[in-house]
Order: structure tokens, then C-alpha cells, then sequence
């Protein structure tokens, strides 16, 4: 019986170095392949808390949900969670995981902060219990019917009617915080990676470099979509915002 000769050392040799090369070759691919769906996962997230921010506000006579600092009232996220169908996975951009802290879960941990890759974690002593969770997006507080941390209640939209430009005024974004109330004062964090209240205002809370040079938002006219850094100071975030163009960085966004 004829025996079969297996491969040479040689022959193996190239075989390696050709899944070597193709494994180089590839790899970039993949890795965009990698970010495109998350990107799109992302935006959908965001467009599914839009959608549940509208049909609140049908629901209460065109009024915006109330201040998420205010602990008489239901949490923004209980009411997205609610007019979305109950899901808690819109909550979560894909492009971050984990929380800055080895036990969220913990009652006596204070609340944590995300960053441009972690969750944040409300506290269910600091917060309500309904509201004692994580999640990836903050909402745009000037977009909620009461006032917050002293924010003015005049620079509110309170109601739809007072928004007139839908497709530049935020309604939830990527952040590393629940929610914010940014201002065209505000200047960009010192850290880029930053884990907390960032330096300069509550932008920085925003203005997280988690999507390449970009954040993704949802806006109140029901669209959602990617966002350069340097643009966010153009956006309408409130009432009175001043647009700012093309704010410079002091770390590169460009990742």
C-alpha cells in the first residue's frame, strides 16, 4: 500500500507565512467591520430613546419629561425604559463595557462615573431604586420641564413648541454621565480619558472622544447621528446657546 507523504517543513513554513499575511491583512478589516456595527447599534440605541422621548411627550401634552435631579419625580432613564418597551439594553453604547468600579452593585459605593470606554452607575441611596443602574448616554436636561441644580429655568425647552430647530438640539448623547447641562462656556476636559466631572464645565461630559473623533446623538427631531467633537459647540443645546465654531481640542480626536 502506497503511503502518503505529509507536508514538508518547508511546506508548512509557507503555509504559516500565507495565514501570517492574510491575518495582517485582514485584521484591519475586521476591526472596521468591528466598529461599524457598534456604530450602528449605537445610533439605533439612541434613535429608540428618541422615539420613547416623543411618545412621552405626546402623552404629556408636549411637555419634556421632569428634572432627573429632582427625586420627587420619575428618572429619565425609568421613563425612556418605560415608552421603550421596558429594554435596559438601550441604555448601553457597545463601544464601551464595565464600570470604573469592580462592584456596581454594591449599596454603599457612591455613584460612578464612565469615561469614553466605561458605563456610568447611579447609586440606589443617592438616586431612586428604579434609577440604580448603569448605562452609556446622558440626556440633554435643558430639554426637561423643571429646573436642575440651579440650572434657569428660562433657558429650558420645556414644551415641544418652544424647540425650533430639531435637527440641532440634542435630546440624549454618548457621555460619561447620566445627563448635563451644557453650555457654550464650557471648554473641553484636559483628560481625554477622564473618569468623573470633567474639568470645564458639564460639555466635558459630553465631548468624550468614544466614537473615533466623534460622539453619537439623538436629536428632537427624531433623527440620530454622528457628531464631530469639534462641532458640539454648534449644536442648540438650550435656549439662548451661543454657537462656537470648531473649538479646539488639547488632546488629539482623531482616534
Amino acid at each position: 500500500m502506497r503511503m502518503r507523504r505529509g507536508f514538508s517543513l518547508v511546506e508548512l513554513l509557507v503555509v504559516v507565512a500565507i495565514l501570517s499575511l492574510l491575518l495582517v491583512i485582514l485584521t484591519p478589516s475586521l476591526s472596521r467591520a468591528k466598529r461599524l456595527a457598534q456604530d450602528v447599534a449605537c445610533l439605533s440605541n439612541q434613535h429608540q430613546i428618541v422615539t420613547a422621548h416623543s411618545t412621552y411627550t405626546t402623552a404629556y401634552q408636549g411637555y419634556h419629561p421632569p428634572s432627573s435631579t429632582d427625586p420627587t419625580q420619575p428618572h429619565w432613564l425609568d421613563l425612556m425604559a418605560r415608552y421603550a418597551g421596558g429594554s435596559d439594553d438601550v441604555r448601553f453604547c457597545p463601544a464601551a463595557s464595565g464600570y470604573l468600579v469592580s462592584d456596581p452593585d454594591q449599596t454603599t459605593q457612591p455613584q460612578v462615573w464612565g469615561s469614553r470606554r466605561h458605563h456610568w452607575w447611579l447609586n440606589r441611596n443617592t438616586y431612586t431604586v428604579e434609577a440604580s443602574r448603569g448605562g452609556s448616554y446622558g440626556a440633554n436636561s435643558w430639554l426637561h420641564s423643571t429646573s436642575g441644580w440651579g440650572s434657569p429655568i428660562a433657558l429650558h425647552f420645556r414644551h415641544v413648541g418652544e424647540v425650533s430647530q430639531g435637527p440641532l438640539t440634542p435630546v440624549v448623547t454618548d457621555s460619561v454621565w447620566h445627563n448635563g447641562f451644557p453650555r457654550d462656556s464650557d471648554t473641553p476636559s484636559t483628560v481625554e480619558a477622564y473618569g468623573g466631572q470633567p474639568p470645564g464645565g458639564m460639555m466635558g461630559r459630553v465631548a468624550v472622544n468614544r466614537h473615533r473623533g466623534a460622539i453619537h446623538a439623538g436629536f428632537a427631531d427624531g433623527s440620530s447621528t454622528r457628531v464631530e467633537l469639534i462641532h458640539l459647540w454648534g449644536l442648540v443645546w438650550h435656549r439662548d446657546f451661543r454657537f462656537i465654531p470648531l473649538v479646539e481640542f488639547p488632546w488629539p480626536i482623531d482616534d
